[in-house]
């Protein structure tokens, strides 16, 4: 949906509450503007998630090739670069509505249709609230964002920052001395995130005039659970020479799984509820993890959602514990 307007209008800046330690409210926000959120979500839903999940893909890789493990959120990551778009001025707002995948093939450089970033949000939220209507899972998205005392921001940006989170924590600081402002920092988002979130700023400068942190976390539970009498002491093969001992969860059921062998491949899809799952890919023997990942660009996850079936399987898995701190500037 384009929305474009000839008048120009003033840019609507608000000040920002200064950071105080020991006041962790989250920021106020209107119930009606979340509750417009949660209709004709569905709508807009499959359209979105075909603009997320290639730029999720594509950010991933970059990330995959400086990192052995990597974690990353692509609507964890969408949000806040369409947060950042509704704080952009023109100029700039094209270049993230060309990231993001919203531009038009109409639009010249001296001419952008500007996008209803906040329907965007919305319907980010809205994946949300769709899982949470169907299932117990735990969801929680925090934003965080602290500029330097003498700052405005763009009111667009201050309720983008509540359209896509759960809490958000905007507020003014003084960068001027970094290794204090990094000590607040990190105690802030630590006391605010229930202890999840720990040390994430590191080397904070004087320069510094912004800092945007976001967070999304999801505690899911399996349609049908492991048993912890069947969890076992069993080896895991880190690479073609290295194995550790570890604790291995195994169930003997009905899966929907596919045996790619195209793809040289093996995928099984393991049920969170109606509208979430985890898909597990594993390569065959020899074939380097990265090969298949290259071709996840594609329509291959489409693919494999067509030819999975059901049938039985023992599948076994590691308990293993993961955490993943990405820069967006790398």
């Amino acid at each position: 949906e384009t929305l474009q307007n000839p008048t120009i209008k003033p840019l609507d800046v608000l000040p920002v509450t200064p950071l105080d330690g020991d006041v962790l409210t989250p920021d106020k926000r209107d119930p009606s503007h979340l509750d417009a959120q949660r209709q004709n979500v569905t709508e807009r839903t499959a359209v979105l998630a075909g603009l997320l999940n290639p730029l999720g893909l594509r950010m991933y890789q970059a990330l995959s090739r400086k990192h052995n493990n990597t974690l990353l959120s692509p609507v964890n990551t969408f949000g806040p670069l369409v947060t950042f778009y509704l704080g952009a001025s023109k100029k700039t707002a094209r270049s993230y509505q060309i990231l993001l995948g919203l531009s038009s093939d109409t639009d010249r450089e001296d001419c952008v249709s500007l996008v209803d970033g906040q329907k965007v949000l919305s319907t980010l939220r809205g994946i949300n609230f769709l899982m949470d209507n169907t299932s117990q899972h735990e969801i929680a998205t925090q934003i965080w964002a602290f500029v330097s005392k003498e700052a405005q921001l763009s009111g667009n940006f201050i309720q983008g920052t509540q359209d896509f989170s759960d809490k958000s924590f905007v507020r003014s600081m003084d960068f001027s001395k970094p290794q204090e402002a990094e000590t607040l920092v990190n105690s802030f988002v630590e006391k605010t995130s229930d202890g999840k979130m720990k040390n994430v700023i590191k080397d904070l400068n004087s320069t510094s005039n912004l800092l945007f942190i976001s967070s999304f976390s999801l505690k899911g539970n399996w349609v049908t659970a492991f048993q912890p009498d069947k969890t076992t002491m069993e080896e895991f093969h880190v690479d073609e020479s290295t194995t550790v001992m570890t604790s291995t969860m195994t169930r003997t059921g009905l899966y929907h799984h596919l045996n790619d062998k195209v793809n040289r491949c093996v995928v099984v899809k393991l049920s969170l509820s109606e509208h979430s799952y985890m898909l597990l890919v594993l390569p065959h023997e020899g074939v380097p993890i990265n090969e298949v990942e290259f071709k996840l660009l594609t329509n291959l996850m489409t693919r494999w959602h067509q030819n999975l079936q059901e049938g039985l399987l023992e599948l076994s898995l590691p308990k293993f514990s993961m955490s993943s701190v990405n820069d967006l500037r790398d």
